[in-house]
């Protein structure tokens, strides 16, 4: 009889890495930092899979941004995965970083405890001396031709814990790896690791097998809420030889948050009532130097009203300051119908634009109802 492994499997599972992105919406300084920073995380992603001793990291998809990689990028993932010789790694090729034959997967000679997947159709890789199995699959271009669990089964080496790894996702386009729920459950395996662009919704369960998301190790938007992150796995071999027990958690390993906050001023004539409102808020949740902050207003201002400009980054104290104005003035109807002065045909011309366009619209309407009521009544309009 095959002895079964009574040690736990520590995994960590993460993917959505795109290092060498190239931030192209930012100033060159600006993505030559946020470069450095995505390399940061991965770094401190490595030496936090040391330091707890884990016994595989299992990268499902988009370590990097594209199949080619700067000199500087692979010279530092080779010392990463020799900084951590007792810690496996296993790379499934994704979209963005297919393996070719140009490829760095191909080309980049990484070190012995790095497995690369190499093969379109699941494959198992077997690590019996550690107890687990991996059946992953890699692009080996940057569309997949089928969904990659529709056919066969996981079929777990004996004795050992069962992962299953790729990039898909969950109603993906044809040709991106799609998969399903149902697909996810009847190809089995204790736990199934999946990247390619979906954010982390949680550790999910269907027949036997737990599966996630990875989310991105550095989130690089407000789409993104929160520090990017890693699934902290610990999967605990059957004793009877059946499915494992997985037990999961999130770790938070991004350097950079991001978050928005909405404001209704309905009300409020006083602009230092919303910079107060919007500094209690930052220091209610915490948010420093690491935060990307969105703040969105809303509501219903008087016609004067103006948000202050001088909210910024350095005011608040974080990392980006993002102000978006959704306010709309408010308005007596039949004041407009009766002020037949330029300021009044002004209210007539705009309002109904605000009124009855769409949220784009209202709000170009809106700002240049500011900016002209403004102007008539002699105020800087470049703070309004």
């Amino acid at each position: 009889m095959e002895q079964v492994r009574t040690a736990p499997v520590k995994v960590l599972h993460m993917g959505d890495v795109f290092l060498d992105c190239p931030f192209s919406a930012m100033t060159a300084e600006q993505s030559a930092a946020r470069r450095r920073e995505a390399r940061g995380t991965f770094l401190r992603t490595v030496k936090y899979a040391q330091e707890q001793e884990l016994d595989l990291v299992l990268i499902s998809g988009n370590l990097l941004d594209n199949r080619y990689a700067t000199l500087e990028t692979l010279e530092m993932l080779r010392a990463a995965f020799s900084s951590a010789p007792a810690v496996r790694f296993v790379i499934c090729p994704g979209s963005h970083d297919p393996l070719t034959p140009d490829s760095i997967y191909t080309l980049g000679r990484l070190p012995e405890n790095v497995t690369v997947v190499k093969t379109e159709a699941p494959s198992r890789y077997d690590f019996p001396e550690a107890g687990f199995s991996v059946t992953a699959w890699a692009f080996c271009d940057k569309t997949y031709p089928k969904a990659p669990l529709a056919d066969g089964k996981a079929e777990p080496l004996a004795g050992c814990v069962s992962l299953v790894a790729g990039c898909a996702a969950e109603g993906a386009e044809e040709g991106l790896a799609p998969v399903s729920i149902n697909q996810i459950g009847e190809f089995g395996g204790d736990y199934t690791a999946l990247s390619g662009g979906s954010l982390f919704d949680g550790f999910h369960r269907v027949a036997q097998t737990t599966y996630a998301h990875s989310g991105a190790l550095e989130n690089s938007c407000y789409e993104e809420p929160g520090f990017g992150g890693a699934n902290l796995l610990t999967l605990y071999p059957s004793p009877t030889g059946g499915a494992a027990r997985v037990e999961c958690a999130r770790v938070d390993l991004g350097c950079r948050r991001y978050a928005i906050e909405e404001f209704d001023i309905t009300g409020i004539d006083n602009p230092n009532e919303v910079l107060n409102r919007i500094t209690a808020v930052i220091s209610e949740r915490g948010y420093g130097k690491e935060t990307a902050l969105r703040v969105i207003l809303t509501g219903k201002t008087p016609i004067g009203f103006a948000v202050p400009r001088t909210m910024t980054n350095e005011s608040f104290g974080v990392y980006v300051f993002d102000l978006v104005d959704r306010t709309l003035p408010a308005f007596d109807d039949s004041r407009v119908a009766r002020d037949m002065t330029v300021r009044g045909e002004v209210c007539r011309t705009l309002i109904p634009q605000m009124r009855g366009g769409d949220e784009e619209e209202a709000q170009n309407a809106a700002r240049a109802l500011r900016i002209a009521l403004g102007a008539l009544d002699g105020r800087d309009v470049t703070k309004l």
